[in-house]
């Protein structure tokens, strides 16, 4: 099936990371995680894992979605937007600004439960997954 894929990476978390207290680390990465997942629920995406500091996610699985690619786009732009307002609310906290790099394309993977007889996830296979992460990459 084809399906639309993201991967959604905070480029400066780590250095950002560092200056922070240990106790505000989470729940400020928390924020970001949060606003991220939301643009990803609201346009019909499912977040298929959170990778370090790179969420990964997809459109038209497992759920069929006609228009994914549009939605994937459309939750792009959601989180740019969404991450601008909660860089502007970081700041009035006296918090570092977080910026984002974004991968998407869309095409034929194999999808489904993938794993082991210990542990299994809904995920996918195939060059449209590896295309989408080294297209964030590249956003350097």
């Amino acid at each position: 099936r084809d399906v639309s894929i993201m991967f959604i990476k905070a480029v400066n978390f780590a250095d950002v990371s560092l200056d922070m207290e240990d106790s505000k680390v989470i729940p400020f990465f928390a924020e970001y995680l949060e606003a991220v997942t939301e643009c990803i629920d609201e346009s019909g995406g499912t977040v298929g894992k959170y990778i370090d500091d790179t969420v990964m996610a997809f459109w038209n699985s497992p759920n069929e979605l006609a228009e994914h690619g549009t939605e994937a786009c459309n939750a792009a732009l959601a989180q740019k937007a969404r991450l601008a307002a909660l860089r502007a609310e970081w700041a009035s906290r006296g918090l570092p600004p977080l910026h984002a790099r974004i991968g998407i394309t869309a095409g034929p993977v194999l999808h489904g439960n993938i794993g082991s007889r210990k542990r299994m996830e809904w995920g996918m296979i195939g060059d449209q997954v590896n295309l989408a992460s080294r297209l964030e990459t590249m956003g350097k």
